[in-house]
């Protein structure tokens, strides 16, 4: 048998058991404010009408009547606009419901010292939302716990890639600014991912052979600036024509980035979006990355970051490196086929160890 009871505004209702704590399902709606789509300031007008129910505990069937004036007084002078807009609010988002008098004014009717009649904020959707409140809390204290643990983790991963040295500072300060903003769980699984897919490439990059660095160091020769001298020839103009690079058997021999990125390729465009992704986890900033589509073109430029990525632990800096092949290129001084050639060659050897 269900128990009534009287409550303020003089209706029976149907009792809550045991009666709820008004501030903790405040504090359990303030865990839960993305789920009910409550902003801060909102969640303070809602504070501000519960001081108007003098029990802690609270029941279906409460109303409260405070006059605008007298909210915005105890919101410390809150604009009376504001106000309403925060009440609007409430009420949109199922929090709150309007009990309206005829004539549109707060205010109740007493008898023999009872309220027997209310209009003003019916608190009764907040109560019966309570274990959905309940429910959405525990859920977003969860969430919050674990992106503190990527955070966590993350951090741990940026300290990795500082011990690297220079060569990874851009890399840092792009997760650094990355992890000052307010990331969503998935965003946050992604950066990890992203970064521990680059340690795992440094790891696996300083096993290459000895050939392999002499290579590297013999593209970086042939790359030099030639206005670095004073006496460098006059350069000739930039053709950004595309070189004759068989694709596809370049992406085969690219075994690095083809471990980070399993989607196939099957045209040019597919390609230069996978090193407009590479850029950023090899520290190549946005505006080195745009510099060197804008001298060398796409594809080349495109090229360039693969090329980079296969060779990555015998670079010191790649944004560094890219600038400087892309003013290379600005001056008529820069080919890729001595760099594409390398990869090619480093893939077809890596393919016959495989094999044997």
């Amino acid at each position: 048998m269900q128990k009534t009871s009287r409550i303020d505004v003089g209706r029976p209702q149907t009792a809550v058991p045991y009666g709820l704590d008004k501030w903790a399902l405040l504090q359990a709606l303030t865990d839960a404010s993305e789920h009910f789509g409550l902003t801060h300031r909102a969640l303070t007008v809602l504070k501000a009408l519960l001081t108007f129910h003098p029990d802690r505990h609270i029941e279906a069937g409460v109303i409260v009547f405070p006059s605008n004036r007298t909210l915005c007084d105890r919101l410390n002078g809150m604009p009376d606009s504001t106000l309403r807009r925060h009440l609007k609010r409430l009420v949109d988002c199922g929090i709150v419901r309007r009990h309206a008098s005829p004539n549109g004014k707060r205010y109740a009717r007493r008898v023999a010292g009872g309220v027997e009649i209310a209009f003003g904020f019916d608190l009764t959707p907040m109560v019966e939302r309570a274990s959905e409140a309940a429910e959405a809390s525990r859920a977003a204290r969860e969430l919050a716990e674990q992106k503190h643990v990527l955070r966590d983790r993350l951090n741990g991963l940026r300290h990795r890639l500082i011990e690297l040295g220079e060569t990874f500072a851009e890399a840092c300060d792009h997760l650094r600014l990355a992890l000052r903003r307010k990331l969503s769980l998935p965003e946050l699984q992604q950066l990890e991912r992203d970064v521990e897919n680059l340690l795992k490439t440094v790891s696996e990059s300083q096993e290459m052979s000895a050939p392999d660095v002499q290579n590297e160091r013999h593209i970086d020769n042939k790359n030099k600036l030639a206005f670095d001298s004073e006496t460098a020839a006059t350069p000739t103009p930039v053709k950004k024509t595309n070189p004759n690079v068989p694709l596809s058997e370049f992406v085969q021999a690219c075994h690095e980035t083809r471990s980070l990125f399993a989607e196939p390729i099957q045209q040019e465009a597919d390609l230069v979006g996978i090193a407009s992704r590479l850029a950023p986890m090899l520290g190549i900033d946005g505006p080195v990355w745009d510099e060197a589509k804008r001298h060398m073109g796409a594809l080349v430029a495109t090229l360039s970051v693969l090329c980079i990525h296969e060779r990555l632990a015998h670079i010191q800096s790649p944004g560094a490196y890219l600038r400087r092949l892309a003013q290379n290129a600005r001056c008529g001084n820069f080919d890729i086929m001595p760099m594409v050639n390398s990869v090619l060659s480093a893939g077809k050897s890596r393919n016959c160890q495989l094999t044997i």
